[in-house]
């Protein structure tokens, strides 16, 4: 991170906090495979079970597996049991909700401030809104929506460099050249972490991992070349070499990076799943394998793989021997390693905000700690309900279309007798009792009562599953019959969001307002001052860092459940503009001009470029003063014909 120091420490202190760091991750993970690492917990599974109830993968049925095969090669008439889309549907419309809420805003989120900061609140909403273009902070946002609303969400927020490049014209002799030159570029980044490779301290809820967590972290790969630019990126220098030594090809001592498995699985491969009880097992990546570089005779051996631990973790200096400032007191620092054999990073955090970046969203808090229910997970019950009322149905379906029987084996063979084609031929034998040819093959009774019952019952289903998200078929954009004026519709969907709101409400307090308390601390810590472009608006702001610290605790950080107009009431202000312009007692009181250009800035309308020179100002005021006119109302009164003047156009008097 910009600003912090990159320490590079002794290999015996190295040696020290990677023995603690390993025991971490093991006990909070299940990194070695194993589950039920920390009191039986394995997060693991309980992420890749919502996963399958979710994606509807958790059908491993011979039945099943046979149909899927059959479709798969062309057979579309062989019909399989399906799981009712009932969790990811319900899902889909409580994260377009959160979506419009946060995220359609231009841009995510505003700044305003007192009139004597507006100036600086809007440069410091340019700095926000170029960070958010640059970052993709809308998708990473929603891919954390989504995880919150299934199980969790993760999100890094952290002060980041990287190196980049912009096309330079210079002129030499005989034309011109294009040449590049490197700009590092420095802001927040805002990343959507994977729950199953985030790891944490479990003595503290997940909400508050930010503030109160002794550690937290997260694994991820990286290819050659992508390590390398990180550590480009960073100028990290602390055993490099090591790492990308052709002999560094070591085995982490864990598993460390995890994939779902049922991401992995085909049709082909759910009668493995069935003999491990529906593919449970864990998934990591083992990928040791290594290639080769250079030309001929001169070929370098190189991992492909290099997997990657990330950990903030609060620690006492002093425990480690650190030999660092206040080394006795409490601080956070930032810990990179490589296969969690080879630290290359160790960088004290010192932010101004104090927080393990690592911010955790859990919308759905029941007060049970790690036994709640996600939002997904309340779902599941009902849509394995409709499920099985729906396959009840099929199974019936199925009975009308190959319809049970007895036949006379001695007459007719079972290939015979079984085949599916339409218009096969069966060949019966004759017997010497001269028996009728309908003796040989009787058919079975079938009635068929119950398919509309459990199809309307399955449609009820869907009631209670809007029952417990708090949602409407017309939320979901679908059509409601009735008769409502426009008035009363809107009230009712304005009061039928309530629920929704409730939610969105817990993740403003969750992760929305620590987002932006670290944007906002780590901008005034280590933005440097010039000119920033905002997109929404498509204009330059000069960014003054001095002056826009001399004012930390004015800015307010606005967003969809906090708008502007709430913090600023431009409607009551614009009523009060309209009463001043017609009052001449409060024209003398307050400056009409100046209030009406703040309003206009907290709306992101910026009327600078149309504010008169002071030479045209004070002609105007001499104007006014000559036609007897209040300011007010003499902007629409100046250049109205005066009683006896001629008007353009008129007979002139002979």
């Amino acid at each position: 991170m910009a600003g912090s120091e990159l320490i590079l420490i002794s290999e015996e202190t190295q040696k020290a906090l990677l023995d603690v760091a390993k025991k971490q991750l093991l006990y909070s993970s299940g990194s070695s495979g194993q589950s039920g690492t920390w009191d039986g917990f394995n997060h693991r599974d309980a992420l890749e079970c919502i996963d399958r109830e979710y994606y509807r993968d958790n059908i491993f049925t011979y039945d099943k597996i046979e149909a899927s095969r059959a479709n798969r090669a062309g057979n579309k008439k062989k019909l399989q049991d399906i799981v009712v889309p009932l969790a990811e549907g319900q899902t889909d419309t409580m994260l377009a909700y959160l979506t419009s809420v946060f995220l359609t805003g231009q841009p995510i989120f505003g700044v305003t401030s007192s009139p004597e900061f507006i100036d600086q609140a809007k440069a410091y909403q340019a700095i926000l809104s170029a960070q958010s273009v640059y970052g993709g902070w809308t998708g990473e946002l929603m891919d954390f929506f989504l995880n919150c609303l299934k199980y969790f969400g993760v999100m890094e927020v952290a002060w980041c460099k990287e190196t980049t490049y912009v096309p330079e014209v210079t002129v030499r002799p005989g034309g011109k050249v294009d040449e590049t030159s490197t700009v590092i570029w420095a802001g927040n980044r805002v990343r959507n972490i994977s729950p199953y490779n985030f790891f944490w301290d479990h003595r503290v809820p997940l909400v508050k991992i930010p503030q109160d967590a002794e550690y937290a972290g997260y694994t991820s790969i990286y290819s050659r070349v992508g390590l390398k630019k990180y550590v480009e990126d960073r100028n990290l220098k602390m055993n490099i070499n090591k790492v990308f030594d052709p002999n560094f090809l070591g085995q982490p001592p864990v598993k460390l990076f995890y994939v779902p498995d049922f991401l992995w699985d085909s049709m082909d491969n759910y009668s493995t799943q069935i003999q491990t009880a529906g593919g449970g097992g864990n998934r990591f990546i083992d990928d040791f394998s290594t290639f080769e570089i250079g030309p001929e005779g001169k070929r370098k051996t190189f991992k492909n793989a290099y997997y990657m631990v990330t950990r903030y973790m609060r620690i006492i200096p002093q425990d480690y021997d650190m030999k660092v400032p206040m080394r006795n007191r409490v601080q956070i620092w930032k810990i990179v390693t490589i296969n969690d054999q080879v630290m290359i990073e160790c960088e004290r955090q010192n932010n101004n905000h104090n927080f393990i970046p690592l911010i955790t969203g859990q919308p759905v808090l029941d007060g049970l700690l790690y036994a709640n229910r996600s939002f997904v997970q309340k779902q599941i019950p009902l849509q394995d309900i409709a499920s099985s009322l729906l396959n009840a149905a099929f199974d019936s379906q199925r009975r009308a279309l190959s319809d049970r029987l007895l036949y006379d084996p001695s007459r007719v063979t079972e290939k015979n007798i079984s085949s599916t084609s339409p218009s096969a031929r069966i060949p019966v034998r004759p017997t010497a009792f001269n028996s009728k040819l309908s003796d040989a093959v009787y058919k079975i009774p079938y009635e068929d009562h119950q398919t509309a019952t459990f199809l309307q019952v399955a449609q009820g289903v869907y009631g209670f599953a809007d029952m417990i998200s708090g949602q409407n078929p017309a939320q979901q954009g679908q059509f409601v019959k009735g008769n409502k004026t426009q008035s009363e519709w809107e009230d009712v969907q304005g009061k039928s969001s309530g629920r929704q709101r409730k939610l969105a409400l817990k993740l403003e307090e969750q992760a929305i307002q620590p987002l932006k308390f670290i944007l906002k601390c780590n901008i005034l810590q280590y933005q440097p001052s010039g000119d920033m472009y905002n997109y929404e608006e498509q204009k330059v702001y000069k960014v003054d860092m001095m002056e826009m610290r001399k004012a930390i605790f004015v800015y307010t950080i606005t967003d969809g459940i906090l708008p502007e107009n709430k913090v600023v009431n431009s409607e009551v202000l614009q009523v009060g503009l309209q009463t001043i312009a017609a009052s001449p007692l409060l024209q003398s009181k307050y400056d009409l001009g100046a209030a009406f250009s703040y309003m206009m800035k907290t709306q992101n309308c910026d009327l600078k470029p149309f504010e008169l020179a002071p030479a045209q100002a004070g002609q105007q005021l001499t104007d006014m003063a000559n036609a007897g006119l209040t300011p007010g109302v003499a902007r629409d009164k100046i250049g109205a014909p005066q009683p006896g003047a001629s008007q353009p156009g008129a007979p002139v008097a002979g």
